[in-house]
């Protein structure tokens, strides 16, 4: 046959095209709030989602200083409010066929929904009685408390959580963002309606928010309802101490006499989620540790079999940010782990890439993207991301651009200026008696730390 494909031969492609984000309008409401509309009348379905510019770094406020607080409101938000039991709620979001969700973040909170047009009003109005008149009924603060304790005693068996913990209290000092989200036994302990109503008060209610609905929104008067949230007054802006200055790489481990391995969370701070850099950083992040054949789960998996796996991961908040690897491995293999990973990052200061490790990155990255645009809620969170985070516009327009315009010299330029292998925090959970030789071979400046009892 003429036409016959050669299978041997890679077929030749392009490089791909910017993807085109959804076209959105955007309005001020009377009372500040920003409004983000996406139209899409395709289907009768409408998703809404707001933000509460105030998250969980509120949480160690002088005023209140409860860790969990932020998230232990999100979660009460649906148990009561002056006119409606948690039950009818509940009845009234199943019967429209809706699906509600809320939740906190370190930077907002957070209420979406997503349902038929015809019940869009109705659910509309079933979050601003929520929003105006929740109660925080006794009876359901005593049962979420509960709730909480029991996640926090399964927790405090997992080695990543406690050596997270540990690595966040180190990494962040006296900065909020060293806050635990989920809370600790002591904080969701005092929590009561006094503090809910705080919070309820000061992180929603007289919070700065950004609104965005996506879906069949074809009327000025779906989008009536929205005037009555936000706060003329609302200020986002919050003053955050600086991250301690680490001037010395140094290993926490975390007593945990039960572990037959340990897990290893190391880092440094780095930037801001508006930070110039951002779009290079996610690029060397992704090199070093951001997928499958990354350079840290090569060298720690596929060439040494010390893991099932290990990643690196950049969390660029608001005002602050770190930059992490994290992997678990047999108790007596520590140590080696841990010089591994310091090699890894080291070399990506030290070589440049080839070129073709640096197209199989970008690959990675531009391939994957489009699958974070499949859902409106998705959709959502990326446009009140722009608002949140002070990002250009164009931002995501231009994404696969940007992305193709780095190069190896930027990469390792990035890697140069932002990783730091001698200011490394270094946590280890594990069994101390069978790690302890092995962390000494790779760095001799360990501080052992008992492990908190339930």
């Amino acid at each position: 046959m003429k036409n016959k494909i050669d299978r041997n031969i890679i077929p030749q492609s392009d490089k791909p095209n910017d993807v085109h984000f959804p076209e959105y309008n955007q309005i001020v409401s009377e009372k500040g709030s920003k409004i983000f509309i996406i139209n899409d009348s395709r289907f009768p379905i409408i998703t809404f989602r707001i933000i509460f510019k105030r998250g969980a770094i509120l949480d160690r406020n002088d005023n209140i200083r409860t860790d969990g607080l932020s998230n232990f409101l999100a979660d009460m938000l649906f148990k009561g409010t002056e006119d409606r039991k948690a039950s009818e709620i509940s009845r009234i979001i199943d019967s429209f066929g809706a699906s509600v969700s809320s939740g906190s973040d370190y930077d907002y909170n957070f209420i979406t929904f997503h349902c038929l047009k015809k019940y869009f009003r109705n659910m509309m109005e079933l979050i601003y009685d929520i929003m105006q008149n929740s109660i925080f009924p006794e009876e359901e603060i005593e049962r979420m408390k509960l709730q909480k304790i029991n996640t926090l005693y399964s927790l405090m068996d997992s080695g990543e959580y406690l050596a997270s913990k540990k690595y966040k209290e180190i990494i962040y000092g006296s900065s909020p963002y060293s806050v635990c989200i989920e809370g600790t036994m002591d904080s969701i302990q005092k929590i009561d309606r006094e503090k809910l109503f705080y919070a309820y008060n000061n992180f929603l209610l007289n919070a700065e928010t950004s609104v965005c609905f996506i879906g069949d929104i074809t009327s000025d008067e779906d989008l009536q309802l929205p005037e009555l949230f936000g706060n003329e007054n609302g200020n986002a802006e919050i003053d955050v101490p600086e991250m301690p200055s680490i001037d010395k790489t140094k290993i926490y481990i975390i007593e945990r006499k039960s572990a037959v391995q340990s897990d290893i969370i190391m880092g440094n701070k780095t930037i801001r989620r508006n930070h110039p850099d951002y779009i290079p950083m996610k690029v060397m992040n992704t090199a070093l540790g951001g997928y499958y054949t990354s350079r840290i789960n090569t060298n720690l998996r596929e060439v040494n079999g010390f893991t099932y796996g290990a990643k690196s991961q950049l969390n660029s908040r608001k005002y602050q940010g770190d930059i992490l690897v994290d992997t678990n491995v047999k108790n007596d293999l520590t140590g080696d782990a841990i010089r591994e990973i310091i090699k890894e990052i080291k070399r990506m200061q030290d070589e440049l890439m080839s070129e073709d490790e640096l197209q199989s990155v970008k690959n990675y990255i531009i391939g994957t993207y489009p699958m974070q645009l499949e859902t409106p809620n998705s959709i959502a969170s990326k446009i009140l991301a722009l608002d949140l985070y002070d990002i250009d516009e164009k931002f995501y327009n231009t994404y696969i651009s940007e992305i193709n315009s780095i190069t190896p010299q930027i990469v390792r330029q990035m890697a140069q200026k932002h990783l730091k292998p001698d200011n490394l925090v270094i946590s280890v959970c594990g069994n101390t008696n069978d790690i302890i030789k092995s962390v000494e071979k790779a760095l001799p400046d360990i501080e052992i730390i008992k492990q908190e009892k339930k």
